[in-house]
């Protein structure tokens, strides 16, 4: 050998040192390093590499800048940062990770994990999870999760939940759920649902529904419930629905409905009814304005003003616009109302047809077989096919 290449080798040597006297923390760190300066080839418990990196188990590992395999369950890794492919036959273990990771058991990070991770069981992370992310039980994480996710049994997000998601039997978010979820079982947000959501048997948020949500059995958002819905047995708020709602038994909204509204058996509001709404057997709210049929009874609080169409029976206050129905009973008629029996307490302005017609004062005319104004004179109270104000 020259002495120019004795010379070379010996200072390369120098720099490329195994064991853990250059380049790691503490014994602990034992490995065999052929690096310069934290890059190149370790394999061990080294405590930072910028390459590649072979160990059986990681333990107080600092950061990983390239590939880092590991063959069985890591130990603790508090401030471990890896950057790149992290790859594991139990799974990776860090506090950080950006890049690809992959285990057969799972994927854990103690604040983040970025990129594409696939969990055999789990991909968890005490911070937030975000990308693309495959688990074949559960991706969960304790912050926010955004992205991608699909897992064989859920999705969960201690915080906000962003993005395309798809959880076996549940996805659920304790913040905000926005973007698209799907699960065979249960779709939760408990801030606010916003988005494309289906539920196999239930979509809830303790807040708003916004945008598109099916529920197998219900759509339930306890302050709001807005945009286009569909529940097997209901859909169902506190609050205002608003939009297109369809119940496979009813639609309730405590307070305004609003849109068009189609309940199995029925559409109920404790506030207004607007819009267009059938109810299989009633319709109920304070108000009810715009398009209104039921085979049942239609009843209005305070006031029914537009089409009522009621196969049964419509009971108001004050109807304004068009009634049918089988019976009618309001203190006040303005418009018309077409019926075997119509009953009107106080003032009937308008027409009305039907077998008995009955009102205390009228402006306007009754026809039927028998027609009755208590205000007019003793003899023409009750008439036969017609009457009027005499």
């Amino acid at each position: 050998m020259s002495k120019s290449h004795f010379l070379w080798t010996i200072i390369l040597l120098w720099f490329i040192q195994p064991g853990y006297s250059r380049g790691n923390d503490s014994p602990a760190h034992r490995s065999l390093d052929l690096t310069i300066n934290h890059y190149g080839i370790s394999i061990g418990n080294s405590a930072r590499v910028n390459g590649i990196r072979l160990n059986f188990s990681d333990r107080q590992v600092v950061a990983v800048n390239g590939l880092n395999l590991t063959l069985w369950k890591p130990g603790r890794n508090p401030v471990f940062r890896l950057n790149g492919i992290a790859l594991g036959l139990v799974g990776p273990d860090a506090n950080q990770i950006r890049g690809f990771s992959a285990g057969l058991v799972g994927v854990s990070t103690g604040s983040s994990i970025v990129g594409l991770q696939i969990g055999g069981l789990a991909v968890h992370s005490g911070g937030n999870v975000a990308g693309m992310s495959l688990g074949g039980l559960a991706v969960v994480g304790e912050s926010n999760v955004s992205g991608i996710s699909l897992a064989g049994g859920a999705v969960v997000a201690q915080g906000n939940l962003t993005g395309i998601h798809l959880g076996g039997l549940a996805l659920v978010s304790t913040g905000n759920l926005r973007g698209v979820g799907l699960s065979a079982l249960a779709v939760v947000g408990e801030k606010s649902l916003q988005g494309v959501v289906v539920g196999g048997l239930a979509t809830v948020s303790e807040g708003k529904i916004q945008g598109v949500s099916v529920g197998g059995l219900a759509v339930v958002g306890q302050k709001a419930v807005q945009g286009i819905h569909l529940g097997g047995l209901a859909v169902v708020s506190e609050g205002p629905v608003l939009g297109l709602n369809i119940g496979g038994l009813a639609v309730v909204g405590q307070e305004k409905i609003a849109g068009i509204n189609l309940g199995g058996l029925a559409v109920v509001s404790e506030g207004s009814l607007q819009g267009l709404s059938v109810g299989g057997m009633g319709l109920h709210g304070s108000r009810l304005t715009g398009f209104q049929a039921t085979l049942g009874m239609l009843k209005a609080t305070q006031t029914a003003q537009g089409f009522n169409a009621a196969v049964y029976r419509i009971k108001t206050p004050q109807l304004t616009g068009l009634g049918l129905t089988a019976l009618l009973t309001v203190r006040k008629l303005q418009g018309i109302a077409l019926g075997l029996v119509n009953l009107i307490r106080e003032k009937q302005m308008g027409f009305t047809l039907g077998i008995y017609n009955s009102t205390h004062a009228i402006s306007g005319i009754q026809i039927g077989l028998i027609n009755h104004v208590e205000t007019n004179p003793r003899y023409l109270k009750y008439l036969p096919l017609f009457n009027t104000k005499f």
